[in-house]
């Protein structure tokens, strides 16, 4: 592939992946500028076509275009900045390899710069001591456009404007059993009858309790919990997965996690807090493709919400955290299973 044919399709490529041209005044992209906001992160992306100046002479016009971005840092609340200069001109390749191992990352100063080589012939990024070789999944899109490959596709979600209804049904169909446990004046005996517990899937064979005891809740506060989490994550991921998938994904994560409540604890389990953080796990690996774009967390924030509820359930009594470890490691799976699917029907 011509330097010039590369340079064009990284371009095309970087903006179907989720960053954006810097505009100039007239709102005009810029040729080879980009950025992309994960928050805290203000990421400024040089794509530099060598060929009219060596990376010596790239460096003060860098240094003072960044300066002036500074602005658009604040304006997307964003406490950090990093500019990651990509030269790939081979007319430079010496000159470009020993100014590139002479950077050292650095954060000192308002903005931190990352220095790569990429030249196509050898299809690989090529960077300085302590310089980060992979950043914002760029090393596999230079790689894919390098080979004349598409990058892999992304799941399109719907439209934003479709009602999230199995969301909404399974939310409602929660709050009705709620309402009419409490109506009834037996509330225990209905989590005894659908509750999933040892004595009543293994040695009474009723094996619906592992999917009924997802709707079961013990309470308002219980209820309301599992469903901010539901709305928050469960929306997005609909609008991703079509309703069939993302109802697959929710059951079979409430499905696993109740499997692994019933032999690691043996509890009698309710709630859908398994399912739940199915739908957590499946926006994990989202996020970490897509970025914020996807949930509107970046993915370090996204994994620390991950963690921090799967580990604040056993600083408490009465979680069945297994339930949540469960549905969450099998909500990845499904999700990376229903991705492949969906790349390999889209490459098709």
């Amino acid at each position: 592939m011509e330097h010039l044919e590369f340079l064009r399709k990284t371009g095309q490529w970087m903006i179907q992946q989720g960053f954006f041209s810097v505009v100039d005044q007239d709102q005009h992209p810029v040729d080879g500028l980009f950025w992309r906001v994960e928050n805290p992160v203000f990421y400024l992306i040089f794509l530099l076509d060598g060929s009219r100046k060596g990376p010596a002479e790239w460096e003060e016009a860098i240094a003072g275009l960044a300066e002036r971005m500074l602005e658009n840092k604040e304006e997307m609340h964003c406490t950090r900045m990093v500019c990651l200069c990509i030269f790939t001109e081979e007319a430079y390749r010496k000159e470009t390899m020993a100014f590139i191992r002479e950077k050292q990352l650095s954060f000192d100063g308002p903005v931190q710069y990352i220095w790569w080589y990429f030249p196509l012939d050898r299809g690989q990024v090529l960077t300085g001591k302590d310089q980060p070789e992979k950043l914002l999944g760029l090393e596999k899109l230079l790689t894919a456009a390098a080979q004349g490959q598409a990058p892999q596709p992304a799941m399109a979600p719907a439209a934003e404007g479709e009602k999230p209804w199995a969301t909404i049904i399974i939310f409602g169909l929660c709050a009705l059993i709620l309402a009419g446990m409490y109506l009834s004046g037996e509330k225990d005996r209905w989590i005894w009858a659908f509750g999933s517990g040892w004595e009543g899937v293994v040695e009474q064979r009723q094996y619906y309790r592992l999917l009924t005891s997802i709707f079961l809740h013990d309470g308002i506060l219980h209820l309301a919990a599992n469903g901010i989490y539901l709305f928050y994550f469960g929306v997005p991921m609909e609008r991703l997965l079509g309703r069939g998938r993302f109802l697959a994904l929710f059951l079979l994560s409430g499905l696993c996690g109740s499997l692994l409540s019933l032999f690691c604890s043996g509890w009698l389990g309710i709630g859908a807090s398994g399912a739940v953080f199915g739908l957590l796990g499946g926006a994990l690996l989202w996020t970490k493709r897509e970025g914020a774009r996807a949930t509107g967390m970046n993915y370090a924030t996204m994994l620390l919400l991950a963690l921090t509820a799967l580990g604040m359930g056993w600083l408490d009594t009465g979680v069945d955290n297994y339930a949540h470890l469960g549905g969450f490691l099998a909500g990845m799976v499904i999700f990376r299973f229903f991705r492949r699917k969906s790349v390999e029907k889209t490459a098709g």
